[in-house]
This record gives C-alpha cells, sequence and structure tokens, in this order.
C-alpha cells in the first residue's frame, strides 16, 4: 500500500511539473518599442486587410545561455495558428554574447542581415494578427549550433487585436 501511494504522489507530481522545459533555461524577453505593451496590438500593426501595414515588434533577449547558436521567434495566434504559423524567424548570436537585440521585420519586405524567414503558414514571412478580439503571442527558443538543441525558451504576450 505504501509503495503505490509513493508511485501516486510520483505520478501526480509529474503531471504538473513542466517536463518539455525541465532541462532548458527561461530567456527574458522585452519589446524595445513602448507601442507593444503587451495588453493589445498596437494601432497599424494588424494585417492589410485591417488597414495595418505591419512589422514584428523588435525584442531585446536577455539570459541567452551559452551555446547559443541562433534565436528562434515563432509568432502565433491563441486557439489558431499557434506553433509558429504567423511565422518564425531564425536570428544568428554573437557568440559568447549573453543578450541580444531582434529587429522589428516588415511583413512583406526585405529581411534585415542577421535574420532569415523560416515562414509563415500563409507563405509569407510574417502574417501579421488579422481576427478582431484574438491574443497573440511570440516565443523566443535559444538553439545550439545545431539547431534543434533547445537551451532556453521564453514567451511574450504580443496582446489582443482591438
Amino acid at each position: 500500500m505504501k509503495t503505490r501511494i509513493i508511485t501516486l504522489l510520483f505520478v501526480a507530481t509529474c503531471a504538473v511539473l513542466p517536463l518539455a522545459h525541465a532541462d532548458t533555461g527561461a530567456l527574458t524577453l522585452r519589446f524595445t518599442s513602448p507601442l507593444w505593451n503587451g495588453a493589445s496590438v498596437p494601432s497599424g500593426q494588424q494585417c492589410a486587410k485591417l488597414g495595418g501595414s505591419a512589422a514584428t515588434p523588435g525584442l531585446n533577449v536577455f539570459d541567452v545561455p551559452a551555446g547559443t547558436a541562433f534565436l528562434q521567434v515563432a509568432f502565433s495566434e491563441r486557439n489558431g495558428l499557434d506553433n509558429g504559423g504567423m511565422g518564425r524567424l531564425l536570428y544568428a548570436t554573437v557568440k559568447g554574447a549573453a543578450s541580444a537585440q531582434i529587429p522589428s521585420v516588415p511583413a512583406q519586405g526585405p529581411l534585415p542581415a542577421g535574420l532569415k524567414s523560416l515562414g509563415a503558414r500563409d507563405g509569407s514571412i510574417y502574417s501579421a494578427p488579422c481576427v478582431k478580439g484574438n491574443h497573440y503571442y511570440l516565443t523566443v527558443r535559444a538553439l545550439a549550433a545545431d539547431g534543434s538543441s533547445t537551451l532556453a525558451e521564453g514567451r511574450l504576450d504580443m496582446g489582443r487585436l482591438p
């Protein structure tokens, strides 16, 4: 009986822990522009269909672990285009840097040096917020040189589209 209780407690504890992030660190993320406040998507940063000329928010990334070669930024819509469906960017970091600044990128247009588009589901660089009332967020993953090992991760709310 005692073994069963211990086993149940262990299983219950494991179910609550964020196992996917157990071996990774946490990145600290901040917007470079005060217009992005995490509560609402700034005016003009919505899709062209809604009258915007959108660009991704610029980001300051802190607590970048040693061994990071790339920062992958994935833009998502909660309950919609999750898992980077709005676009993903790959930023080459400076070796040994503990922080990075990722510039804003226009939804349609040239990419700044050091950035590569991994695309959005619609084939664009970045598919801007386009559903009024929906919430948008981004995740940043610090990747090792192999491009697949995640060393740290962070998430930042972009806000709700009014």
